[in-house]
């Protein structure tokens, strides 16, 4: 498994989306589910 050092600035920058993404769907789903 790469290190995020290892990564290179598209990658993180990729990275970061996905995981802002699963952010924005979780806050989301606990507002829907709440």
């Amino acid at each position: 498994m790469h290190t995020l050092a290892e990564k290179g600035p598209l990658e993180l920058e990729l990275f970061a989306i996905v995981v802002s993404g699963k952010a924005k769907n979780c806050y989301n789903f606990t507002i829907y589910s709440g």
